[in-house]
């Protein structure tokens, strides 16, 4: 579609964008996996919840670590992060600086020198 200037010169569109809508793990796991376990297909519980039939089968893909994670979260969670180790990752870093400070000064480096290091 092609774009129009409204009066002040900003672009917009024919088509306002969609906002992502989220849907909490508890939407998910309510709404659309007991949807789906009783028979319906991904294209009837997305036409029913307001969501893409890609977007199901995804989150259908998913169910068992969204099972797990609703365990472990607060029923409004929309999100699960995964904390990692602080010092793994400062070691992760420090790997990586010097990796790139090695071959800055064009010295070849091997597996077995990185491992030992």
């Amino acid at each position: 579609m092609a774009d129009r200037r409204d009066v002040s010169g900003r672009r917009t569109s024919l088509h306002e964008k969609r906002e992502r809508k989220v849907l909490s793990l508890y939407e998910k796991l309510k709404k659309i996996l007991d949807l789906s376990n009783s028979g319906m297909s991904c294209v009837e519980v997305g036409r029913r919840v307001g969501k893409n039939e890609s977007s199901i089968r995804s989150i259908k893909q998913k169910q068992a670590e969204i099972r797990q994670s609703l365990c472990a979260a607060p029923t409004m969670a929309k999100t699960v992060s995964v904390v990692r180790d602080k010092v793994l990752v400062e070691a992760e870093e420090a790997l990586s600086l010097w990796i790139e400070d090695m071959s800055q000064k064009r010295v070849i480096q091997l597996l077995r020198n990185i491992e030992t290091s």
